[in-house]
């Protein structure tokens, strides 16, 4: 007897289900509130939130992901097995095979219907957007067919800055902010914070005596800021805004190769005041957007 054959639409609904049921169960402490957030400076590109979110829960040391016949196409061939690196089943003599692993995403597909229309004579074509379920497989399960699959390209590599360390992400910063139309200013003034955002007279200040490395992280975080923050209420939700701008500085300062140790993380965690795990899981989508659009838009 055959058995049902599950629809794409039943597979959809268990990934996403799935996916959000991991997603309020993680538990995030320092240690892995870092591991994450490396891990979010190098997935960004081209990737929607939840299949990147996808790739972490099932894979979380991935580099380079595509699928079978990307794969195919650049020269590579995903392994039948793991351990012995065959390429087809029967040739793996191992006495438990250990297949790769099949990383869930899933693809927007729009489609048009027609529908009656009682008003007139044609039938009205309507858009919806729908989902395809489809798999991937890390560049770690895959092998080289020949010279021209060992080099591939890898979107984790951050982009490399040259002179003093954060110099080209603060003027990049600088003129982002100014050709909004906002002040961007540099200068000592006698307050304990290393920089401020005012939306009223649009204006972000950063504290002047500090050293490049700091100017860059902080302006990034103050950028983010201006972003994401125009519309709450500061004084009851600052520890969110505050957990949510230094996130995004530390992947864009993480995807730019800039190291700024461990004081990012230590910032968050500390205006999380042990709610770390329940801010950053509301904030998470709202942190991806912004830091890859401060990527796309300052083009280093």
């Amino acid at each position: 007897m055959q058995k049902n054959k599950v629809s794409n639409k039943e597979i959809v609904k268990r990934i996403v289900d799935g996916l959000d049921q991991k997603l309020n169960s993680v538990v995030v402490d320092q240690k892995k509130l870092q591991e994450f957030l490396v891990y979010m400076s190098g997935f960004y590109q081209g990737r929607s939130f939840n299949n990147m979110m996808l790739i972490y829960f099932t894979k979380p040391d991935a580099r380079i992901v595509a699928t079978y016949k990307q794969w195919i196409d650049k020269n590579r061939i995903v392994v039948a097995c793991t351990v012995c690196r065959a390429f087809k089943n029967n040739d793996c003599d191992c006495v438990e095979r250990s297949r790769p692993t099949r990383i869930e995403q899933l693809r927007p597909i729009q489609r048009n219907i027609k529908v009656d229309n009682k008003q007139e004579d044609d039938a009205l074509q309507v858009s919806y957007t729908t989902f395809y379920a489809y798999y991937v497989f890390d560049i770690s399960d895959t092998e080289a067919l020949n010279d021209d699959g060992i080099a591939v390209e890898d979107p984790r590599l951050p982009a490399k800055l040259v002179g003093s360390d954060g110099a080209e992400i603060f003027d990049a910063v600088k003129n982002y902010v100014e050709a909004d139309g906002w002040q961007f200013i540099v200068e000592v003034y006698k307050d304990a914070s290393n920089g401020y955002t005012t939306f009223e007279e649009k204006v972000i200040k950063i504290q002047a005596d500090m050293d490049m490395k700091a100017k860059a992280s902080v302006s990034l975080h103050e950028l983010a800021h201006k972003l994401m923050h125009e519309k709450i209420n500061y004084k009851t939700c600052r520890d969110i805004a505050e957990v949510e701008a230094e996130s995004v500085s530390y992947i864009v300062s993480q995807f730019y190769g800039l190291d700024c140790g461990d004081h990012n993380i230590k910032y968050i965690d500390g205006w999380g005041d042990g709610k770390t795990k329940s801010l950053f899981r509301n904030s998470l989508n709202d942190i991806f957007k912004t830091a890859t659009k401060i990527i796309d838009e300052l083009k280093l």
